[in-house]
């Protein structure tokens, strides 16, 4: 099990985050970003049904210890995180867009991180062990992530001039959040950690995000999206929710199942961030 006081924190920062993104969102670019649905239709797609397909075909081809494997699906069952609207936003990709993706996914997978964690309980064999309580979870993600979110976006609307002042806070803070937490959750498991760090490991999560951000950029490029919205989508796929996929580990009951996702969070920043400079100086230098 999570440690009592990282469950705490994770209650309190998951909701908090998802407030602060809602804070962030304005209706009228999202009305805008739906009525033109392509991009925001293949973007969902990406992230509801491309990426956990790629974390079952990763958990087949790459050899980690079953709980790492299940931590991978994990991961890939909650939504896009809020430090991808950061990322496309310091890389000029489309920021209503992100936002967009960021809500609605978020927004879908509260009835779909049960259905995708459990066909990952049973295709790694731990089905037999425990499964994931499907109600339970999905009150805990409409009391975690739907309605924080939504409270958020009223905020904006009702106290405008309060939201605008606070858009550029809310970034840092998002971020902040995010580290502050996943260091906390590495230190508290310290010894799952040690058991299981070595460069295997590293090359997984390396590769796994890799492997996610380009399915979503190739996706968006064969439907011929302009490259703004392709970076985004590729963003929104390689960017998880780490911290929410932390809380569903403690409802699986597979505490080892935390690491991956733990180090997913730091070195998918990292290479979000690496990929959004040189998508930057593409776009600075391209030939038109």
């Amino acid at each position: 099990m999570i440690d009592k006081l990282l469950l705490l924190i994770l209650s309190i920062v998951v909701p908090l985050g998802m407030f602060l993104l809602g804070l962030q969102t304005n209706i009228n670019e999202l009305k805008k970003v739906i009525s033109k649905p392509k991009a925001i239709l293949i973007g969902i797609f990406c992230q509801i049904m491309v990426v956990p397909l790629l974390a079952f075909l990763f958990s087949m081809l790459y050899p980690l210890p079953a709980p790492l494997l299940l931590g991978v699906i994990i991961l890939s069952a909650v939504p896009g995180g809020a430090v991808s609207n950061i990322i496309s936003f310091l890389s000029k990709g489309s920021i209503s867009l992100s936002i967009s993706l960021t809500i609605i996914s978020s927004l879908i997978t509260v009835f779909t991180i049960p259905l995708v964690v459990n066909l990952g309980l049973m295709h790694i064999g731990f089905d037999q062990v425990t499964s994931l309580p499907v109600i339970p979870t999905i009150i805990r993600s409409i009391l975690l992530v739907a309605l924080p979110v939504t409270i958020g976006i009223f905020t904006r609307e009702r106290f405008p001039g309060f939201s605008g002042k606070m858009e550029r806070p809310t970034k840092i803070v998002s971020l902040v959040l995010l580290i502050v937490a996943v260091s906390f959750a590495i230190t508290n498991n310290i010894e799952y950690f040690i058991k299981h760090v070595e460069v295997k490991l590293l090359f997984g999560v390396i590769g796994y995000n890799l492997m996610v951000m380009f399915a979503g950029f190739l996706l968006a490029y064969l439907f011929r999206l302009e490259r703004a919205s392709a970076f985004t989508i590729s963003i929104e796929a390689g960017i998880q929710n780490s911290l929410l996929a932390l809380l569903v580990v403690e409802l699986v009951l597979v505490p080892e199942a935390i690491v991956f996702p733990a180090f997913y969070a730091f070195l998918s920043i990292v290479f979000g961030f690496l990929w959004g400079l040189l998508f930057r100086y593409y776009q600075k230098n391209k030939v038109t």
